[in-house]
C-alpha cells in the first residue's frame, strides 16, 4: 500500500516493547528512523506517511499506541489526533504520543495525548514513553 510500511521480520521478542503494536504517523524522513528505533526495541510498527489514512489503519491495525508527528507538512498532527478522538470507535481511545518539531509545546490538551516529546528526543525517551503508556493501558 502506498504510504504504509510495516516492520516485521527481525522482530525482537525480548525487547522492552515486545508485544506492542504502534501506528506511527509521520510524513518526514525522521519517521523512518523512529520506526526503526521502535522496531529494534521489539515493537511491531505500522508507519503511515499519509495522515489521511489514520482512521482506516486504526480500524485494522489494532495498535496499542499511536505516535503522531505534530509538525507534518501536509496535515497538522493535532487534527489527526482530533479525528481519532472524535471518531467514536473502539480505537478512539488509543493512547497517543505527540512528537514536536523543535521541542516546543503544542495546543494538544492532556485529554488528547498521553505524552509529548520533541522529535529530537533520545531513543530511550521515546521507548520509555511508549512502554509506560502501553503498560498503563494493559498493552
Amino acid at each position: 500500500m502506498d504510504g504504509v510500511s510495516y516492520s516485521r521480520g527481525f522482530r525482537r521478542s525480548t525487547g522492552v516493547l515486545s508485544g506492542i503494536r504502534i501506528l506511527l504517523v509521520a510524513d518526514r524522513e525522521e519517521g523512518q528512523g523512529l520506526a526503526a528505533i521502535l522496531h529494534l526495541a521489539g515493537a511491531e510498527v505500522l508507519s503511515l506517511t499519509e495522515p489521511k489514512r489514520v482512521l482506516e489503519m486504526l480500524e485494522h491495525a489494532h495498535a496499542n499506541v499511536l505516535v503522531v508527528d505534530r509538525s507534518m507538512r501536509t496535515v497538522d498532527g493535532r487534527s489527526v489526533v482530533d479525528a481519532v478522538r472524535g471518531a467514536g470507535a473502539s480505537w478512539s481511545t488509543t493512547p497517543v504520543v505527540g512528537l514536536l518539531a523543535c521541542g516546543g509545546r503544542t495546543e494538544m490538551t492532556p485529554t488528547r495525548v498521553e505524552a509529548e516529546l520533541p522529535m529530537t528526543a533520545l531513543p530511550s525517551e521515546l521507548i520509555r514513553a511508549v512502554a509506560e503508556i502501553a503498560q498503563r493501558r494493559g498493552r
